[in-house]
């Protein structure tokens, strides 16, 4: 009868323990798949926003048609994966698109506006002030999902050393405070690709 208690005892410790193991490498596992999940999120959810607009001229309509479009693309589950961004190439071949048709409906009635924007500013500058407005707004949150994004997948990358990476991160948020947001997406690609074991 004791020998029998004993190992019951021992059985159910050493259940007890898996138990702990297992919850303890999902509780880590499941941080990161989170936080990942949490940006695609709030990425989705900057597209379910839109524009709050009335009445505007097509080619504005155009524009914003094209924004939105953009931002639902590279919510789509293609780009993430449990430890970051994947198809980092096709996702910022989007982004750029993106960049330069907020950055030219956000500059409406700027002159002089060069880079990528340019080739969208005479559709652009249809749009009302306050499409300007929340363009502006959507540069920033957008930008600011992005860098989320980059730094988890540096952070969840499981490399020893992400020193480049991180340097070229730490580069790309100086370029968004400058508001060089052309800059910041290509630095944050290449932070990406220095990701030395992706």
């Amino acid at each position: 009868m004791k020998k029998e208690l004993l190992v019951l005892v021992i059985v159910a410790f050493v259940s007890i323990g898996a138990l702990l193991f297992l919850a303890h490498s999902e509780n880590t596992t499941g941080a990161a798949v989170n936080s990942i999940k949490k940006i695609q999120l709030e990425r989705i959810q900057e597209a379910r926003l839109g524009f709050l607009v009335g009445k505007v001229a097509r080619p504005c309509k155009n524009e914003i048609t094209t924004i939105m479009d953009l931002i639902r693309i590279n919510g789509d589950s293609r780009y993430y994966d449990s430890w970051g961004l994947r198809a980092s190439e096709e996702y910022f071949t989007n982004e750029k698109d993106l960049f330069a048709h907020l950055v030219a409906v956000s500059n409406t009635g700027v002159l002089g506006i060069t880079g990528p924007a340019a080739q969208y500013m005479s559709a652009a500058n249809t749009c009302p002030v306050p499409v300007a407005s929340q363009a502006r707004q959507k540069v920033e949150r957008i930008s600011q999902i992005d860098m989320d994004l980059v730094r988890k997948t540096i952070d969840n990358s499981g490399c020893k050393d992400t020193t480049q990476a991180t340097r070229l991160y730490s580069q790309a948020k100086k370029q968004f405070s400058d508001n060089n947001y052309t800059g910041m997406l290509e630095t944050l690609q290449n932070a990406i690709n220095a990701i030395p074991c992706k």
